[in-house]
Parts: C-alpha cells; sequence; structure tokens
C-alpha cells in the first residue's frame, strides 16, 4: 500500500466524471444539465473538506486494520465523490462490488421477503435485510456480540437491532434500547416487549445533560433548533454512573450525532473498554473523518474495521475491537 491511496482515488472519481462529460458533449439535452450538475459538485462541502484535508483522510486510511476495510473506506469516499454529479442509483460499475453489488443486494432483498413474509418489527425495509441476514455490526469471529454482554443500542428506532442483539447476548445479558421520539420509542418498546433482556429507554445520548429539540423524521430524526418535540438528554457516562452498570458493547446510530455522543462517553470507553460499532455515514460525509480521527485520538490501544452491506454511500460502520 502507498500512501497516496486516498488522493488517487478522488483522481479516478473526478476522471469518471470527466469522461462522462466529454462522451456527452454532443447530447444537446445533455447539456442542459451539465452547467448546474458541475456547479453542484465542485461547491460540495465533502469535495472541498475531501481536497482540503486528503491528508487526515490518509490518515485514517492507514490506521485501519485490514485490507477489507480500507477498501471500503475509498470505495465510500469514491462513491460520495460521484454521487455528487450523477443523480442516479449508482450501478455496480460506480461501486466496490467485492463489497456489496447491487446484484447481491436484489437476492438479499428476495431473500429476505421470502423467508420473512410478516415483519415482527416493521415494514420491509432495506436496512432489515441488513439486520437480519447481514448482522451490520458484526465481524462474524472477530467482532460480535457475545453471551453476558451489556449492550447499548443508542439509536433505536423500531427495536430491530435491540432483538437482533438480545439474541446475541443472551438471558445472562441485558440490551439497553435508547430512542427519545416519542413515537418510535413506543414502537422499540411494544416490539420487544416479550424479551424480558430488553429495557427500553426514551433518553437521547450527547455530551450534556438536560433536554433539547429534536424533530421527529422517522429514520432520520435528530436534534434541531427547528424541532417539534422536547426529549430529555444525558451523556452515556452519567447514564452509567449513576444505575451503576458497566457496558461492553456500543452501537450508535444517531443521524449525526454520534460524535457529540462519543464526547460524553469517553470516561466509560476509558474504564470498561467496550466495542464500538458507531455509523459514520451522516453529516454529508465529514463524519468519515471526524468520527474514526477522534476515536484513535483517544489512545486507548483499540484496533479499528470499517464494514457496510448497503451498495451506496449510506451504512458505513467503524468498528472499534479493545487489542
Amino acid at each position: 500500500m502507498t500512501n497516496q491511496q486516498v488522493s488517487e482515488t478522488i483522481f479516478k472519481a473526478i476522471n469518471l466524471i470527466r469522461i462522462d462529460i466529454m462522451s456527452n458533449k454532443s447530447n444537446k439535452y445533455y447539456r442542459k444539465e451539465i452547467k448546474n450538475k458541475c456547479w453542484n459538485f465542485f461547491t460540495n462541502e465533502f469535495v472541498r473538506l475531501l481536497t482540503e484535508q486528503t491528508e487526515h483522510f490518509q490518515e485514517v486510511y492507514d490506521f485501519l486494520a485490514d485490507d477489507l476495510s480500507r477498501e471500503t473506506y475509498l470505495a465510500d469516499i469514491k462513491n460520495r465523490v460521484l454521487r455528487l454529479y450523477y443523480s442516479g442509483f449508482l450501478t455496480d460499475e460506480m461501486t466496490n462490488v467485492q463489497i456489496y453489488s447491487a446484484e447481491q443486494h436484489r437476492r438479499d432483498i428476495i431473500k429476505f421477503k421470502t423467508n420473512h413474509k410478516v415483519s415482527h418489527w416493521s415494514n420491509f425495509i432495506a436496512n432489515d435485510v441488513m439486520i437480519a441476514i447481514k448482522d451490520q455490526y458484526t465481524i462474524p469471529g472477530l467482532f460480535e456480540v457475545t453471551p453476558g454482554d451489556v449492550v447499548f443500542d443508542i439509536g433505536s428506532y423500531n427495536g430491530a437491532n435491540a432483538i437482533s442483539f438480545a439474541g446475541q447476548t443472551g438471558p445472562s445479558g441485558q440490551v439497553y434500547s435508547f430512542e427519545p421520539i416519542l413515537t418510535l420509542f413506543e414502537d422499540s418498546r411494544n416490539n420487544t416487549a416479550s424479551y424480558s433482556n430488553i429495557t427500553c429507554v426514551q433518553l437521547a445520548l450527547s455530551n450534556f445533560t438536560g433536554t433539547c429539540l429534536f424533530s421527529s423524521l422517522g429514520t432520520v430524526s435528530s436534534a434541531s433548533d427547528q424541532g417539534d418535540q422536547r426529549v430529555d438528554v444525558d451523556t452515556l457516562d452519567n447514564f452509567v454512573e449513576t444505575r451503576g452498570i458497566k457496558v461492553d458493547f456500543i452501537k450508535m446510530d444517531i443521524e449525526g450525532g454520534e460524535l457529540t455522543a462519543l464526547y460524553g462517553a469517553t470516561k466509560s470507553i476509558g474504564y470498561f473498554r467496550p466495542k464500538l460499532a458507531i455509523c459514520i455515514y451522516h453529516n454529508n460525509g465529514e463524519d468519515l473523518l471526524t468520527v474514526p480521527l477522534f476515536l484513535n485520538n483517544l489512545n486507548m490501544n483499540y484496533l479499528f474495521y470499517i464494514r457496510k452491506y448497503h451498495i451506496s454511500w449510506q451504512e458505513s460502520v467503524i468498528l472499534a475491537l479493545p487489542r
């Protein structure tokens, strides 16, 4: 591996766009849209961040623990650059088919629908494929919830992940399932009611204790100054300390609030050294840089992997394994 992998990936992605422009320059209908497409691309914040801080993206690439993590990271960078220009669905040619191809995704959807004629936790969505088939927060034999673990499922949504974690940790373990939005919390509580090892908590985790406004927008609900619902907020450190509990595994998918929640969890991470499964696909791609750098800069002797089971730029997860 050279130290130029990230910059080469940027060049190749931009070159694909250049080739596309040249090959379509005689199409008058295409020419009508080309100016706006290019303007949106070159003024996008992610491209600006990528070109201004290439060395920091390279730093993340260099400390990842295996080749598949590095391949996935580069594929994500390439896909994010390309999607700013191409309006259509990303094809296998634009994705890294060794990671997760569109064809494999289609096969998994068919498999899921066949095996789960009625899903007990939600209407069918693509994320359920990753939960039921791919175990999104797992690297088999390396990074897993183990029997007896105390799991924090932060960003529960409909409870599907909590159900999966409850099966892995078993009756000797416990899952704390956090969801601040009332309607989603009620869905999660109802869907997990038969699991004695799941505790649903209506709470947002961040870097402060108090309340804040949330916009209740289903799968993309998040903190917002223009939110329509006021929710309780606490730090993970305070939640753990006041209840006298431990934590062995932390999963976060909280629509861009992951970094601030990690700021409120550093004491627990240092003391308990849990496994961490943190989503890094939010904030217009900025989390691809900020979250891995933050975790690595804690200097707590973790190994870092990146995995995803989605064919676009979404659902990327950094998995931090204590050595």
